[in-house]
């Protein structure tokens, strides 16, 4: 072989090794460029959005005082929300939006406003909320027909005070109700009534309130557990209470589920107490833990943060927290928080500021969850 043949070799050699390097340093800097954007984006999606709903199930008329409660992360200038209405198996559209400004801190928008000025009407929705790279998705029905009690637990002495609230989605030509005290696995109708418009500008439409002591009529009120079923034209609700002896709800007795508890908070500079529980509870129902605070300081303290916490288990045995239960805790931050008066205390018997604890209604038998107790424990902050 001649010394020109070989000096070519050399030099196509060295030029393969060349391009073998520089294609090696690029696919090293296109993989480490990838990585970068990967990590990039997955710092970006840590960020969550924190967003919950007052109530979950409400009429058409109550969609304006029904509140979306939300908080976006700190590097969120702008949001998009977009609300659907199930339809069979498929999911429309009803309204979306984008709103910019500061989103840092806790703020309050009503499920009315989410429409858009189009009509609510009754049905499954759903509120998908998405910002800087993180998204959210809520649920809530609009019935037609719905209603609860003030209170769900108090003594013979409050009974005066207690209100029946119900409410239509769209005119009801008749509303009925009936009041039956609980006696084991049966029921002692107590009283019932039935009322009937017949002319259209007349029917039932919007809230209205009833107080309990009129629906028991000239029935003495004592003690007892006890069953309120309302009806409208378009469907009934089964409303359960109890009369107890103290106004502080019953740990052992009534409802289908119940829960009680003490805790504690801290100041700055002092202490307050946490007690309260709540009863009632059946699958389906969303129920507010009735809290009492109180202040034992000498100055009026602003409470930040209220948290419960359930146990595990039920006594007796077997009705599972996670599998049956979820609590939505109170409202109270910093920019919002409940103000106890020196020596003072304040009840929290409503949502947003009181927590609230949902039974979860399953498809599988829950008869485990029948006349059980659930260990609850508060715990909270405060400012002076």
């Amino acid at each position: 072989m001649s010394k020109a043949t070989t000096s070519e070799a050399l030099e196509r050699m060295l030029a393969f090794a060349r391009r073998t390097l520089l294609l090696s340093l690029g696919c090293a800097l296109l993989f480490a460029f990838t990585s970068t954007l990967a990590r990039a984006a997955s710092g970006k999606t840590s960020a969550e959005i924190s967003a919950r709903l007052t109530v979950t199930e409400f009429v058409a008329s109550q969609a304006k005082s029904t509140k979306l409660i939300y908080k976006f992360p700190a590097s969120s200038k702008s949001f998009v929300y977009r609300l659907s209405v199930k339809r069979g198996s498929n999911w429309l559209s009803v309204n979306s939006a984008r709103k910019t400004g500061n989103f840092a801190s806790p703020k309050r928008m009503s499920i009315g406003a989410l429409f858009g000025g189009r009509t609510i009407k009754v049905g499954s929705y759903r509120l998908q909320l998405s910002s800087a790279g993180a998204s959210k998705s809520l649920s809530f029905r609009i019935v037609p027909f719905c209603g609860r009690l003030t209170k769900k637990s108090f003594a013979i002495a409050e009974a005066g005070s207690i209100r029946l609230i119900y409410a239509f989605s769209k005119p009801s030509k008749s509303f009925a109700y009936r009041l039956a005290l609980k006696q084991g696995s049966k029921l002692q109708a107590l009283n019932s009534a039935k009322k009937t418009k017949k002319a259209r500008k007349l029917y039932f439409i919007g809230q209205r309130t009833a107080t309990l002591k009129s629906l028991f009529g000239k029935k003495p009120i004592k003690l007892g557990s006890y069953q309120l079923r309302i009806s409208s034209a378009y469907s009934t609700r089964k409303l359960n209470f109890n009369i107890v002896k103290s106004a502080k709800p019953a740990t052992s007795t009534g409802g289908s589920g119940t829960g009680s508890g003490t805790g504690s908070g801290s100041t700055a500079g002092a202490d307050f107490t946490i007690s309260g529980g709540v009863t009632g509870l059946e699958p389906g129902l969303t129920l507010p833990v009735t809290l009492t605070l109180t202040n034992p300081n000498s100055t009026k303290i602003y409470v930040t943060h209220l948290t419960v916490s359930m146990a595990a288990d039920s006594t007796p045995s077997g009705c599972y927290r996670d599998t049956n239960f979820r609590i939505t805790q109170s409202a109270a931050t910093s920019t919002d928080p409940i103000s106890i008066p020196a020596k003072g205390t304040v009840t929290l018997t409503s949502a947003p500021y009181a927590p609230q604890i949902t039974f979860l209604n399953l498809t599988t038998n829950q008869n485990v969850c029948k006349n059980t107790s659930l260990a609850l424990t508060y715990s909270g902050s405060a400012n002076s």
